[in-house]
């Protein structure tokens, strides 16, 4: 028999992988944007935990998992990225700008990005270093997944020295409204509680 239980978590999305491969001992687990669902095969059951995740552009943990809780359309976790412009990502995941009800899932409210960008994107401001060289890669045309953290440190440490290698694809596309959305996301961390970070909708 399956056994299904909810759990709420109080720790920043960042530390979730550590957490859980750590403390809870996992067997395998599936990040969303807002929920964890894990398998533990050793007791045979099934949990389902909610992220209370941090503050983000003025926007509270209670306004942020609501929407999180929301069922969003399916354009909001359409490919390609809307940051690196992968075609075929692993997964795509819904990244809000704009937490205000009623919900809008489109740019520039909302955008569907790859797992690795939006890990990343939210990582900005624990190191603004490695976001800034994680950007002079999307801006050759790399995809998220193909840069690796030592890359990144690499570059970090390099700098204009870094032996720029090959892009191994075709540059994407970047026609649309809001495409380069990202180039300016702020990096200062007192812009997450700042009512003045919210977004203004006309």
């Amino acid at each position: 028999m399956v056994v299904t239980k909810s759990v709420e978590l109080h720790f920043p999305c960042r530390y979730l992988h550590h957490v859980c491969n750590q403390n809870i001992g996992v067997d395998f687990f599936q990040l969303t944007s807002d929920w964890l669902v894990y398998y533990r095969a050793s007791q045979s059951a099934f949990y389902t935990l909610e992220i209370t995740m941090e503050w983000y552009n003025g926007y509270s943990p209670n306004e942020r998992n609501a929407m999180g809780r929301a069922l969003a359309p399916s354009i909001a976790k359409e490919p390609p990225c809307a940051m690196c412009g992968d075609p075929t990502p692993q997964k795509i995941q819904t990244h809000a700008e704009d937490y205000s009800k009623p919900y809008c899932w489109v740019p520039p409210a909302s955008y569907p990005i790859c797992t690795v960008c939006h890990s990343r994107l939210h990582s900005r401001f624990v190191d603004p270093s490695r976001w800034k060289s994680f950007l002079l890669f999307l801006r050759r045309g790399w995809y998220g997944r193909e840069v690796p953290s030592k890359e990144l440190h690499k570059l970090t440490q390099l700098g204009e020295a870094y032996p720029w290698p090959d892009l191994p694809h075709a540059l994407p596309i970047r026609t649309a409204e809001h495409t380069w959305w990202w180039e300016s996301l702020t990096m200062v961390e007192a812009s997450k509680h700042s009512p003045d970070a919210r977004a203004k909708r006309s």
